[in-house]
């Protein structure tokens, strides 16, 4: 008997994908792990919370959009209301359980106050919540009816949440009403950054996913009450087959440093254009090229003008992910100077340096996180301590003025992506484990 109904390969698990926003232009490695999944046959059930206005999202994943429901904007009195009168009724038990659960960490000050909101207002005005509105489990759980009900519907086998703030909050209490287990996978912000209920939501869950050996660590100490067994490792990986060297490199006039992200403080960015005004006052040649868009721009291009660097810097402002390979192509070097800010927001592994890596181009970046897990210092690139703009001078003059090492180094980039970052044989180990998890658990409807 054949294994593909509806072209649906049945051996494979049906898995709900929660998302905040979807599909989000600075979160491309999500989209790409939810494409290769589905291409490699698991049965995904896209949901995201709110929409993503057309300017901020992924242009790759437009035709996903038809696919994808979205909980928020469809959200009506009437379908909350339904949706809890079913739970009360159907599974009486599981609700209140659920109910009891919530009130335990809430307020209904909060409750009331969201749910006016969300209630009341207009659908484009449902996005402007306070942080306490938004990570309330209160508030989750009186609009998560309507999802979790969509859940049973489908008769799915597990829900996976991206992200461990409200995601994971909604798959949560969506298995405890469903009866099926969750998962999720934890980045960076949601890790670092005033998470909420994270020990909760580990303990409940049938595993966690995260990007870097660095973040296992962290949550290993930060919270040893975990079962740190379910916290699995799995990179986000890079697809080398869409980032590849040039044919034949050409030697440009000036070397090109490249920096891609989003223009926020964590990128360390402003401590490098200190480093390239100090690298211009001492008459070294160098082109630089930065590539995306943030609340920090504006701040970074006071400085430019004000020291006079708008002859040697670029602003390239957002740049579609069918045109990042031109510019990785043309780079001789790949610049990214993190930093852990003031509220302990940091980076993972930056999935431009595999990207730029994959493209043999040598690395330049912070010793932080688990950014040493892909660049290897003195191989495949440098790396220098976060804030030390010295150090950074002193990287990026090697690199500059050697570039018979900076060709060396780059030379070796592209097998250490081969080697430890290799998007098939990352998205493999997730497909195995959501196997091993998942493939025999029937959902039980009772």
């Amino acid at each position: 008997m054949s294994s593909i109904k509806n072209g649906v390969d049945v051996t494979k698990p049906h898995i709900a994908y929660l998302l905040n926003y979807f599909p989000v232009l600075s979160e491309t490695f999500i989209f790409s792990e939810i494409k290769n999944l589905k291409n490699r046959g698991v049965n995904i059930h896209l949901f995201s919370l709110f929409y993503v206005v057309k300017e901020k999202r992924n242009p790759q994943a437009e035709s996903y959009l038809k696919d994808t429901c979205y909980i928020f904007p469809q959200l009506s009195l009437w379908s909350l209301v339904g949706s809890h009168l079913y739970f009360i009724s159907h599974h009486p038990v599981r609700y209140f359980k659920t109910l009891f659960f919530a009130l335990k960490y809430q307020s209904f000050k909060i409750l009331f106050a969201t749910f006016f909101k969300l209630c009341f207002t207009n659908a484009k005005k449902r996005t402007s919540y306070t942080n306490k509105e938004k990570q309330s489990l209160l508030v989750h759980f009186m609009l998560v009816m309507p999802f979790a009900r969509k859940i049973e519907n489908l008769k799915v086998q597990a829900i996976h949440a991206h992200l461990a703030d409200t995601a994971t909050s909604f798959s949560m209490l969506a298995s405890m009403l469903c009866n099926v287990p969750y998962s999720f996978t934890t980045h960076a912000t949601d890790l670092f950054v005033n998470p909420v209920l994270l020990q909760e939501k580990i303990n409940r869950s049938r595993f966690v996913v995260t990007c870097t050996k660095y973040n296992k660590k962290y949550l290993e100490e930060a919270y040893p009450q975990i079962d740190i067994n379910k916290v699995h490792v799995i990179y986000h990986g890079v697809d080398i087959d869409a980032f590849i060297p040039a044919a034949k490199r050409k030697k440009s006039e000036k070397p090109v440093l490249l920096t891609v992200g989003r223009l926020v403080k964590k990128k360390g960015l402003i401590f490098l254009l200190h480093a390239l005004k100090s690298l211009k006052e001492n008459n070294i040649p160098f082109q630089y090229k930065l590539i995306g868009d943030g609340p920090e721009r504006s701040h970074l291009e006071l400085f430019v003008r004000i020291n006079q660097l708008t002859d040697c810097v670029t602003f390239c402002g957002k740049v579609s992910p069918d045109d990042m390979l031109q510019y990785y192509q043309t780079a001789d070097m790949f610049v990214l100077p993190c930093v852990v800010t003031e509220e302990g927001d940091r980076d993972g592994i930056p999935n431009v340096i595999a990207e730029a890596m994959s493209c043999n181009v040598p690395v330049v970046a912070s010793e932080i996180s688990g950014i040493p897990e892909l660049v290897v210092n003195g191989e495949t690139g440098l790396l220098v301590p976060s804030y030390d703009v010295e150090s950074l001078i002193t990287a990026l003059t090697t690199m500059l003025t050697k570039p018979r090492k900076r060709k060396q180094m780059g030379d070796k980039c592209r097998q250490r992506v081969l080697d430890v970052f290799n998007k098939h044989e990352k998205d493999q180990d997730l497909i195995d484990l959501y196997m091993q998890q998942y493939a025999l658990n029937e959902p039980d409807n009772n």
